[in-house]
């Protein structure tokens, strides 16, 4: 899923490689991950069955990867 999240952020941005994506790219990308997470956190606190919110749950671990990963681009 990750790497599907990464094209996707090439492709947006018409980067032929995560080099060349700037800082603020970058930054808006974990910006809108996070609004995802918050979300995922949403829902699953509103499902109606355990297994509904596992699922968000497993969402909510796969973008804080994701975050993690965007996070590691940034150079200081």
């Amino acid at each position: 899923m990750i790497e599907e999240w990464i094209r996707s952020l090439l492709e947006r941005n018409n980067a032929a490689n995560v080099e060349v994506l700037t800082q603020d790219m970058i930054l808006e990308e974990i910006q809108e991950s996070i609004a995802s997470l918050k979300n995922e956190n949403l829902w699953a606190l509103g499902s109606p069955t355990k297994e509904s919110a596992a699922i968000h749950t497993e969402n909510m671990e796969t973008l804080v990867e994701y975050i993690k990963i965007l996070g590691t681009m940034i150079t200081v």
